[in-house]
């Protein structure tokens, strides 16, 4: 499984529309409204990079609104546990 985390940037006006097609995309595991220069950040999930790759091209940046993308692989997907200090 290839796990990454997709930032991107929309029109204002189209804003909770992306958000909303995001949350119905197969493959999108999570999507955070941000404050910053980021307005979107996606956890999306697949079998490989390839399909990572086919996901975000052609399921997230054909979505009307979105203006921007980069996408960022993570190689170690395995969740850790950490302690607050």
């Amino acid at each position: 499984m290839a796990l990454a985390f997709v930032l991107l940037n929309c029109s204002i006006i189209d804003k909770m529309n992306v958000v909303k097609a995001l949350r119905e995309t197969d493959g999108v595991l999570d999507v955070f409204v941000t404050s910053g220069i980021y307005d979107i950040i996606l956890k999306v999930r697949a079998e490989s990079e390839e399909k990572l790759h086919e996901l975000v091209m052609t399921k997230v940046r054909i979505i009307e609104g979105i203006t921007s993308s980069i996408t960022m692989i993570a190689h170690n997907p395995e969740p850790t546990t950490t302690e607050a200090v």
